[in-house]
């Protein structure tokens, strides 16, 4: 199947397949990843690479500001996130602000480390991010991987990260599957994380396989 290091080791890809690990907070996204990686995938955190990205001086931090002022800001000047986050799902106007900044920025960052992960003779890379389907960014990927979770398991692991009771009622409000039209080419697959790591980590292997299947149907038709 995949390689430990060079998934072009197995397979002579001539073009590089961009797999989309997407779903709620605290869905499991994260472990999906991290079987991924075990497979010799690598998987980039595009929400981590946003929290640099919305660091005082930056890019994301300066149109943040721009656009909402002190409100997003710590005492520090940095962006608070649980303020954003609440934000993003109380206010309409807010989510739909921040979709069309992040889209910019997500636009580029996924094109860049596309083109390094090219450059480097990769076949398969996976980018991991709450927002990846319902925008523009989207449509960068072949396949789509949806991680779902019960609200009540999902509540569970925000509070053990310490999250107040509010925050986590707030988050859960919001469900990002909201955008899923499943009106592109692109394969969607939905894994529920609501059993044992075991049980989800069957199910990831069990996708992998099947991208694995159709993304070498899709180059021997080519």
């Amino acid at each position: 199947m995949f390689g430990q290091k060079s998934i072009t080791g197995v397979i002579d890809l001539k073009d590089i397949c961009l797999i989309g690990i997407t779903g709620n907070r605290y869905s499991g996204k994260s472990l999906c990843g991290l079987f991924l990686r075990k497979k010799g995938i690598p998987v980039v955190d595009l929400d981590d690479m946003y929290l640099e990205m919305a660091g005082p001086g930056n890019i994301l931090h300066k149109k943040l500001i721009l656009s909402l002022g002190g409100s997003v800001m710590d005492k520090y000047g940095n962006i608070d996130l649980a303020k954003l986050s609440l934000m993003i799902c109380n206010e309409r106007w807010v989510e739909l602000l921040i979709d069309d900044i992040m889209s910019e920025c997500m636009n580029n960052v996924v094109c860049n480390m596309a083109d390094y992960f090219i450059s480097k003779k990769y076949g398969f890379v996976a980018m991991e991010s709450i927002a990846l389907i319902g925008n523009s960014i989207e449509n960068k990927f072949s396949q789509m991987i949806i991680v779902t979770s019960k609200h009540n398991e999902m509540k569970k692991r925000m509070l053990a990260a310490s999250l107040t009771e509010k925050a986590s009622n707030a988050m859960l409000k919001k469900n990002v599957l909201d955008g899923l039209g499943f009106k592109n080419k692109k394969s969607y697959h939905i894994l529920s994380n609501n059993k044992t790591p075991d049980d989800f980590k069957k199910s990831t292997l069990e996708a992998l396989d099947i991208i694995y299947e159709e993304e070498t149907n899709k180059r021997k038709k080519r």
